[in-house]
């Protein structure tokens, strides 16, 4: 007989739903930020991604012609890895505003080749989510008087 059956797990607890930042608060969030954290900041709010998504994304997966983002992989402290989900895994349109900072943020990268990384660290590695998140989003967000 097997000693855990029966045995009932508490439920999870909802999560705190996630500050949404729009109108004259997103307009004080990017005053508080540098390039190339205002452009991260811009792209995702027009695409929906996630912080994990935004510092693995190469060149390779932007179509500036077409007008396309592919998410394919994301990163994790540091370190790039597949999305969790396949639903993750998707192409995602970009509008005529968001490419246009796109090819700009290109014209002045030094890394430009397919498989470099959009937006990387000094040493052209991908950038962590938590000191992104630590170091940059949430100072600004403070200084801009919001509690995202």
């Amino acid at each position: 007989m097997n000693p855990a059956r029966g045995v009932k797990f508490p439920q999870k607890k909802l999560g705190e739903a996630p500050a949404i930042i729009a109108g004259d608060d997103f307009a004080k969030l990017l005053k508080e930020v540098d390039e190339p954290y205002r452009m991260m900041i811009g792209l995702i709010a027009a695409t929906g991604l996630g912080i994990g998504a935004l510092p693995a994304l190469r060149w390779r997966d932007l179509d500036l012609e077409i007008g396309t983002l592919s998410v394919r992989e994301s990163v994790y402290e540091g370190k790039t890895q597949q999305p969790k989900t396949q639903k993750a895994r998707r192409t995602i349109p970009l509008g005529p505003h968001a490419i246009a900072l796109l090819k700009d943020h290109r014209d002045r990268s030094t890394r430009r080749s397919a498989d470099d990384l959009v937006f990387p660290n000094k040493s052209g590695e991908p950038l962590r989510e938590s000191k992104l998140l630590e170091r940059v989003l949430q100072p600004a967000a403070e200084r801009a008087g919001s509690d995202a």
